[in-house]
């Protein structure tokens, strides 16, 4: 009886979903006139010219010349008719082939009544929107209600990140906006998805001494070691506190890591100590070691998936371009080793730190016969 009542829970939770996922989508697809840009549609394409250039490594690529129709979709050019130029590379690897249906940016000028324009990128909303609803719909349908606050605490750092990211464009100082950052997606995150109680608490005290712990550790490495070369970031375009961006990089790049071990060893040590009053100090070192060499090797191996296969695309385009190992080790990934040894140290030092903080709160100041929740 259970399982058919949760069969039709999930069946008119789908229902009502989908149907709210179709709204949004097509509200979306067509929300041209909240955009300041124009937006155009393409509605004919022709290639109008085949050409032949030499890289500097003296390889030959095809090229080609698109004429493209934009029909206008917003502003006051909305309806008119641009006639739009487009040149790509067969490897598309710096340039872009349209279609026909493909909604882009335009940037159109007026020159004696006669429309000009060039397009600046992709109109993308309506893809991320679908991959978003989709994946929120997985996480609500497998996690129920601690999934639909993974969702709301999500939307909420984004927000906080936006915010974040418009003061630094403001002129504010990076190094405060990531110390605040960090304090508000860890006190949200982990409130939303594990509640308040005293895991949380331990959590989240056991997430800033990490944080504190990697900085310091990171800054000392770094003043005892040749500055990298930041000006080989990716996206640098001015030599704008490149240190500062790459620390917070690091520090937020980890954070995620460093949350969801401090989770599970928090809540295990609350666990143990609930199921056992009378454990002893040397087991419960014993049952922390145990989660740790879980834990960690699994984690390890997710940051430098993330990280390293990242830029494997990248690596094998400047193969691909002649360039030598020898500069790719030097310039591009000494910046995937920083990030995803950081990281690792994180994860690391987030087993004993959690442990210990854990041991002190729960096994000392509450007493063992306090461990309930």
């Amino acid at each position: 009886m259970k399982e058919i009542l949760f069969c039709k829970k999930n069946l008119i939770f789908t229902i009502v979903y989908v149907l709210m996922a179709a709204g949004i989508l097509i509200f979306i697809s067509n929300d041209a006139f909240l955009y300041k840009d124009e937006i155009g549609i393409v509605t004919h394409r022709e290639i109008t010219d085949r050409i032949k250039q030499k890289s500097p490594n003296m390889k030959t690529e095809k090229y080609y010349v698109q004429t493209l129709n934009v029909t206008i979709l917003n502003g006051k050019y909305k309806g008119k008719e641009v006639m739009v130029e487009n040149c790509y590379s067969k490897s598309e690897v710096k340039t872009v082939k349209y279609t026909l249906g493909d909604e882009v940016f335009l940037k159109v000028s007026d020159k004696e009544n006669m429309l000009s324009g060039s397009i600046t990128g992709f109109k993308r909303d309506t893809v991320v929107a679908a991959i978003a609803l989709i994946f929120v719909y997985c996480v609500v349908l497998v996690a129920g209600m601690r999934g639909a606050l993974f969702v709301a605490a999500s939307i909420i750092n984004v927000a906080i990140l936006y915010l974040g990211l418009d003061f630094y464009a403001r002129g504010t100082d990076i190094l405060p906006i990531c110390y605040v950052s960090v304090i508000l997606f860890t006190i949200i995150s982990l409130v939303c998805i594990s509640g308040f109680n005293k895991s949380t608490i331990i959590s989240i005290a056991s997430v800033w001494l990490v944080i504190i712990l990697v900085a310091v550790i990171y800054k000392i490495v770094l003043s005892m070691s040749e500055q990298p070369d930041y000006i080989m970031l990716e996206y640098v375009s001015g030599p704008n506190d490149l240190n500062k961006l790459f620390f917070t990089e690091v520090i937020m790049g980890c954070l995620g890591a460093v949350m969801d071990v401090a989770v599970s060893v928090s809540e295990t040590s609350c666990e143990l100590l609930r199921e056992n009053k009378e454990l002893k100090t040397s087991d419960y070192i014993k049952s922390m070691r145990e989660l740790g060499a879980d834990v960690m090797g699994t984690m390890v191996n997710i940051l430098f998936y993330s990280y390293f296969c990242a830029t494997v695309p990248m690596i094998l385009v400047q193969m691909k371009n002649k360039y030598k190992l020898n500069f790719i080790f030097r310039f591009d990934l000494p910046f995937e080793v920083t990030r995803f040894l950081t990281g690792s140290i994180g994860i690391v030092l987030t087993i004993p730190v959690t442990a210990f903080v854990s041991w002190l709160v729960l096994y000392k100041i509450l007493g063992k016969r306090k461990c309930t929740e």
